[in-house]
């Protein structure tokens, strides 16, 4: 009985030490994910103090003020009912903002990034916008809402603002599409059919 006794509780601490071990570990992993999502909210909400979008119209947007934190700041997105207020940068490539907030810290939230190869003045016929879907409902997870047409009624402008110059495009289609589907063109053979595609297949009716 004496021996059964001890093995029972030789069991118990090693059961017990291995959930001390687990909740540990976990906690770790937690906090390596928690961290910098907060560090990459608290880096975002500094710089909304300075969002250009909250001027009226008649000011010129302080885009040159912003390039003074970061040169590759070229503009300004944000969406009307929504938490959608980010700067746009762009840089020589399509990964380094994949993993650096503007103020160029490592961080796996991210930025809201131009296409390197798209103009910066949004002159192409098609600009791509980069951004992570954050499971916390941050950056470009907000896009989901376009998924319904009552989230396309709330939200149907979307607010572009560069040096010198604001652009409200009207959200004219919704789509989910392939990794490998060619959306990435910045200038495309017969711009209006790819349009007309679009519209063609959209969930949402605009």
């Amino acid at each position: 009985l004496q021996q059964g006794k001890k093995e029972t509780e030789k069991l118990y601490h090693t059961m017990l030490l291995f959930f001390v071990t687990l909740f540990i570990v976990s906690a770790c992993f937690l906090a390596s994910d928690l961290i910098p999502r907060m560090e990459a909210s608290n880096e975002i909400k500094t710089i909304q103090q300075e969002s250009p979008a909250s001027e009226t119209v008649d000011k010129q947007p302080s885009i040159a003020s912003l390039k003074q934190i970061n040169p590759d700041i070229v503009g300004w997105i944000s969406i009307e009912n929504s938490d959608m207020d980010f700067p746009l940068l762009q840089c020589s490539n399509n990964s380094y903002y994949l993993t650096h907030t503007y103020t160029e810290e490592y961080n796996d939230a991210g930025s809201i990034f131009l296409d390197c190869s798209n103009s910066p003045y949004f002159t192409d016929q098609n600009t791509v916008i980069y951004g992570h879907a954050r499971k916390d409902g941050t950056m470009f997870a907000q896009l989901k809402k376009y998924k319904k047409q009552s989230g396309y009624e709330e939200s149907p402008v979307i607010t572009i603002i560069i040096e010198n110059n604001i652009y409200y495009y009207q959200v004219f289609s919704v789509n989910i599409v392939d990794a490998t589907y060619d959306y990435r063109s910045a200038e495309y053979s017969d711009f209006s059919s790819y349009i007309r595609a679009m519209r063609k297949t959209s969930i949402i009716d605009s």
